[in-house]
């Protein structure tokens, strides 16, 4: 088994099953958990507890999943696995959602303005606040997920009031001078392209420079009714833009440097981002400058750089890189 942070298989076997246990740890999974929470009745925990300590204490390793800290097990699984031999690891139960308290929420939107100080200090020139995929704020965005009955919930203006408070606060601290981009689930369950806007035009009064323009994310979904293709987000980065007149960034499968281009040029957005595919070619700026036959591709790489790959360029004519 490897250490749990870099496991990708979980084996689950339940805590009063022993005869499972030498099993499960020889069946090949990165990390087996020893499950004492659903796997195991009320009346079997003990029992659980027990069998597990006694397979332990006898040569076994494994990763345990302890009972939720509001029930009569919890303080008992905690004192059993202390110091036990062959624990790899604890492993938390499934936790209950849990309204944030008016201080919960002060504290959130001080740590967002304090992580913007740290961000200026540190040099950096822009600064992106994710408010979409389900992130904390994007739940306050959503009448999907935000429940809440005070002055963070239920109306528009209520669901937009914590975005807007953390933009106020960054922007306190976050230098005039600077970028401040907002990332947005532009169209979701139960979230129009409409309400977007509306919510750019707040943020474009609050000192907003650009939105970050994405899809989805509280469902697993990336947009209801949508299937993802080649810049298959771009239209909403289109639309914000124009009905706003707020910058845009266009993301979500933009991968070739021709397609990039064209969405700068036409209009559609007035930057791309790139992920997954600067994983797969982290020298996507310089092959899309190759691509796009820009006079000197090389001129941002580093000089002693550079210099290789114009004197590659130069070994023959019709040379082309392995991305060409």
């Amino acid at each position: 088994m490897t250490a749990g942070i870099d496991a990708v298989t979980w084996l689950f076997v339940p805590g009063n099953a022993p005869h499972r246990f030498a099993k499960a740890a020889t069946a090949g999974a990165d990390a087996v958990i020893v499950d004492w929470e659903d796997a195991v009745r009320p009346e079997n925990k003990t029992l659980a507890r027990e069998e597990t300590l006694r397979w332990l204490g006898s040569g076994g390793r494994a990763w345990v999943r302890v009972n939720a800290v509001d029930t009569d097990w919890f303080i008992g699984d905690i004192d059993a696995i202390a110091g036990a031999n062959g624990v790899l690891g604890v492993v938390l139960p499934k936790a209950v959602p849990v309204e944030m308290s008016l201080r919960d929420v002060e504290d959130a939107v001080s740590a967002f303005a304090n992580a913007a100080r740290r961000a200026d200090e540190a040099g950096y020139e822009a600064l992106e606040l994710q408010a979409a995929h389900g992130y904390l704020i994007h739940t306050f965005l959503s009448p999907l997920s935000n429940r809440r009955t005070d002055r963070y919930g239920g109306s528009q203006e209520n669901r937009f009031r914590f975005l807007l408070e953390v933009v106020d606060r960054v922007r306190a601290v976050w230098p005039s001078g600077k970028a401040l981009f907002v990332r947005l689930s532009c169209v979701d369950v139960e979230w129009t392209i409409d309400q977007t806007v509306d919510l750019v035009r707040e943020l474009q009064r609050h000192g907003v420079d650009l939105v970050d323009c994405s899809s989805g994310g509280l469902t697993g979904v990336p947009a209801p009714g949508t299937e993802p293709g080649y810049g298959y987000q771009v239209p909403y980065a289109e639309e914000i833009r124009l009905r706003t007149g707020v910058a845009t960034m266009a993301v979500g499968y933009i991968v070739h440097a021709a397609q990039a281009q064209s969405i700068i040029e036409s209009g559609q957005a007035d930057l791309v981002a790139l992920g997954r595919e600067l994983l797969h070619n982290p020298h996507w700026p310089i092959d899309a400058a190759r691509k796009l036959n820009l006079t000197d591709p090389y001129s941002h790489a580093p000089a002693r750089i550079a210099h290789w790959l114009r004197k590659r360029d130069e070994s023959f004519p019709d040379f082309t890189p392995s991305t060409g």
